[in-house]
C-alpha cells in the first residue's frame, strides 16, 4: 500500500478480536449503523492483532480503551484482502476527509468470513502545527496562583512533556479531556476534532465558528446539548476593542515570505513542478536569507523586482507582511500598503491584478465586495501570479477572494487557479503560519494596554513645584504630548514643551485642562520652538527657560527625533541621510550640554536631576536596508 503524509503516518483501527466483533466507526455512516457499536475492551478480549500501515492517524472509536494499528497482518487471526480509496477532502471540513475501505472476505478470531464496505472519516491534521495554548512558563504562573493544571501528553507539541512536568503540571494521557470533571476548564488552541458527542466543559480556544466557517453549526450545537460553554479567544479584546490573543504579525511575516518564494519558483521552474513542501526555519535571519536568494533568482528571469500589494497593511498581520518584504530587499516603492481607506470604494481592484503578489491580511467580520474574482483575473493586463491569503477565510461564505476553495498545507503550500492566460496563478491559504515555539510564548504572555497601569498612575504622584521640559510634543497623538499630559496630571508646576514645528495654543490649553481635571493647580505651560540639531537654537531655548524657570529644571525628556521615508542606501539623499544623525544623535548632545548644568544646579538646591532620552526600537532591529541610518 502507499503512504499519505510526509513523514508517513499511521491509520489506526479499534476492535475486539476475543468476542469476534469487528466494528469500524465512521462519522459519515447513518446514525442507526453506529448506534450500539462494540468497541475494543481489553478486559473481555483474549487476543489482539497489531497491524501497521503508513497512513494518517485516526481514532476510529472515540472513548475506546485500545487501538490496533492497521498493517502487519497475523494470518492466523486474519485472512482476506483490504482495498482502499485514498482520502477524499470534505468541503465542509477543510483538512479532513475519508477512506472507502473494502473489507473483502475477512475473519477475526473464530468468526466466519464476511464482506463489508466502510467509510472511515479521518482528520488529516496540519503539518507543522506545533503551537501550544499554554507554555511551561505560563503553566508555572497558573500553578503559583493556585490552579491545578493537567497537561495532556503530546508528541506534536513544540514544548516537551517534561517541560510542563518540571513546571509543576500533572501529565495525563492524550485525549482524556473528554472524561475530565465538568469543573475543569479545557484550554486548547484551535478547532476540536470533528465529532458529535455533546460538550460539557468550558472550552477556551480559537473555535473558528462565528464567521460561518465550514461546519460551524455542527460545532456550536454540541455546547448546548452538553451544557458546555465556548470562550472563543478570537473575540477576547481589551477595553478599546483591540484583540488581545492573536498571532497576526508573524503570520503576515511568514505568509509574505512564502509568497515571494512562490513567485520566484514560478519563473524558475516549469508549470509541471508545483512549489514544494516547506519546513520550519530556526530563526528569522535564515528565512530572510532564503527569501533574498529567491528574489534574486526571480529577478534574473523577469528582469524586475516583484510588486507586492498588502491589504490590511496598518494592522499587525499586514505590518508583518510589509516588514518581511522590506527586510528581504523588495524596494519600498514596490510594496503597496493598503488598508480601509484604499478598499472602502469596493472591489474588485485592478491594482491587485496589476501586481505580482497579493497578500491578504484583513480581519473579516462581514460581507464585503470581492477584492479579486475570476472575472477580474480574465484580463490581458494581469501580472498577478501569487495570492497569499493569510486571513485564510477559505470556508467563510464572505471570503473576498472567491478564486479557490482549498486550505493548503506546509506539505502542499499552493493550489493552482484555473486562469485562461499566463502567468500561472497560485494561492497560498495555510491557516497556521507562525513559528510554534516563539509564537506560543508571545501569544500567552503578551499583554496589550492602551493606558498605564493603575499602580503607576500620575494621580498617585506629587510633582508640585517641579519644572519639566519635554521636546517633540507638537502633536496630540504623539509620545511627547502623552508625557507632558502625565506630568500635568501629576501636578508639575511649570511645563515647557518644545518642537521644531512650534506649539499650538490648543496643546497648551489641553495640558492646563488635564491638570485641573485631575484636581491639580493649573500649571504654567510654555510652548517653544527649537531645532535641537542646532546648538544656537538649543542655547536660545535655554536662555528662555532660565528666565521663566528662575534657573530651576528638574526633568528633561528628550523625545524629539527625525525619521525620513525609508529608501535603499544608494537611493538616499546625503543631506536627508545626515539630517537623521544631526537630530537623533547630535541633537541629544546639544540638549545635554545646555541643560545638564542647570539640572545639576537644581539638584544642589533640593530639586531633581532627571534626564530621559526616548529611543526607537529600530536601533535594535539590525535592519540594514532600507533604513541604514539606524
Amino acid at each position: 500500500m502507499g503512504s499519505i503524509g510526509n513523514p508517513p503516518q499511521t491509520f489506526n483501527i479499534m476492535f475486539d478480536t476475543g468476542s469476534g466483533d469487528f466494528w469500524v466507526w465512521s462519522w459519515l455512516m447513518p446514525q442507526t449503523l453506529t448506534a450500539g457499536r462494540n468497541v475494543y475492551n481489553g478486559s473481555k478480549s483474549t487476543e489482539s492483532a497489531r497491524w501497521n500501515v503508513p497512513l494518517f492517524t485516526v481514532a476510529l472509536v472515540r472513548g475506546g480503551v485500545g487501538t490496533m494499528d492497521f498493517g502487519k497482518i497475523d494470518t492466523k487471526k486474519y485472512t482476506g484482502n483490504i482495498l482502499y480509496t485514498p482520502v477524499v477532502p470534505l468541503a465542509d471540513w477543510p483538512g479532513s476527509g475519508y477512506w472507502l475501505v473494502n473489507w473483502s472476505g475477512y475473519s477475526i478470531g473464530r468468526g466466519s468470513f464476511n464482506n463489508s464496505i466502510s467509510q472511515v472519516f479521518v482528520d488529516m491534521g496540519k503539518a507543522l502545527e506545533h503551537r501550544s495554548a499554554l507554555t511551561p512558563t505560563t503553566t508555572k504562573a497558573l500553578i503559583e496562583a493556585g490552579y491545578t493544571v493537567n497537561v495532556e501528553r503530546s508528541p506534536e507539541r513544540i514544548f516537551d512533556d517534561e517541560e510542563f512536568e518540571k513546571a509543576g503540571a500533572t501529565l495525563v494521557p492524550e485525549n482524556t479531556w473528554r472524561e475530565a470533571p465538568t469543573d475543569n476548564i479545557i484550554i486548547g488552541l484551535k478547532e476540536l476534532p470533528v465529532e458529535e458527542f455533546p460538550l460539557k466543559h468550558v472550552h477556551v480556544q480559537f473555535a473558528h465558528c462565528y464567521k460561518q466557517q465550514g461546519g460551524w453549526e455542527k460545532v456550536l450545537a454540541r455546547f448546548p446539548r452538553g451544557g458546555g460553554t465556548l470562550l472563543d479567544l478570537e473575540f477576547l479584546t481589551d477595553d478599546k476593542g483591540r484583540r488581545v490573543a492573536a498571532f497576526g504579525y508573524h503570520a503576515g511575516f511568514a505568509g509574505a515570505a512564502l509568497a515571494l518564494e512562490t513567485w520566484a519558483w514560478q519563473f524558475t521552474h516549469p508549470a509541471s513542478e508545483p512549489f514544494p513542501g516547506v519546513t520550519s526555519y530556526p530563526n528569522e535571519d535564515a528565512l530572510i536569507a532564503d527569501v533574498k536568494k529567491a528574489i534574486v533568482a526571480g529577478k534574473e528571469k523577469t528582469g524586475k523586482d516583484p510588486r507586492v500589494l498588502v491589504i490590511g497593511a496598518l494592522g499587525r498581520c499586514g505590518g508583518g507582511a510589509v516588514d518581511l518584504c522590506l527586510r528581504a530587499g523588495v524596494p519600498t516603492e514596490n510594496v503597496l500598503k493598503w488598508d480601509m481607506a484604499e478598499t472602502k470604494k469596493g472591489g474588485p481592484f485592478p491594482e491587485i491584478v496589476e501586481s505580482d503578489i497579493f497578500v491578504n491580511c484583513i480581519y473579516l467580520m462581514s460581507k464585503i465586495p470581492n477584492f479579486v474574482d475570476m472575472k477580474s483575473l480574465d484580463t490581458p493586463d494581469r501580472k498577478l501570479s501569487v495570492i497569499c491569503d493569510v486571513s485564510a477565510d477559505t470556508t467563510n461564505p464572505n471570503n473576498p477572494i472567491p478564486v479557490y476553495t482549498v486550505a493548503t498545507t506546509f506539505n502542499e503550500p499552493t493550489v493552482p487557479v484555473e486562469v485562461k492566460t499566463e502567468p500561472r496563478l497560485s494561492v497560498i491559504s495555510i491557516d497556521h503560519l507562525p513559528n510554534p515555539r516563539a509564537l506560543s510564548g508571545a501569544y500567552v504572555t503578551k499583554t496589550h494596554r492602551s493606558t498605564s497601569y493603575d499602580f503607576i498612575s500620575p494621580l498617585k504622584l506629587d510633582f508640585a513645584g517641579k519644572h519639566v521640559l519635554i521636546t517633540g510634543a507638537a502633536w496630540e497623538d504623539g509620545v511627547g504630548f502623552a508625557t507632558a499630559s502625565a506630568f500635568a496630571r501629576a501636578g508639575a508646576s511649570v511645563i515647557a514643551i518644545a518642537d521644531l514645528h512650534g506649539i499650538s495654543d490648543h496643546i497648551v490649553g489641553k495640558l492646563k485642562l488635564l491638570a485641573t481635571q485631575a484636581g491639580r493647580p493649573e500649571p504654567v505651560v510654555l510652548g517653544c520652538t527649537v531645532d535641537i540639531s542646532e546648538l544656537q537654537s538649543v542655547q536660545a531655548l535655554g536662555d528662555t527657560l532660565s528666565k521663566a524657570f528662575g534657573g530651576r529644571l528638574d526633568v528633561v525628556v528628550n523625545n524629539a527625533a527625525h525619521q525620513e521615508p525609508q529608501v535603499p542606501f544608494l537611493d538616499s539623499d546625503p543631506e536627508v541621510y545626515w539630517r537623521t544623525w544631526e537630530v537623533n544623535v547630535h541633537g541629544l548632545m546639544n540638549m545635554t550640554r545646555v541643560f545638564l548644568p542647570t539640572q545639576l544646579q537644581s539638584k544642589t538646591n533640593g530639586g531633581l536631576c532627571i534626564m530621559i532620552n526616548i529611543a526607537s526600537s529600530a536601533e535594535a532591529a539590525a535592519i540594514a536596508a532600507p533604513n541604514s541610518r539606524y
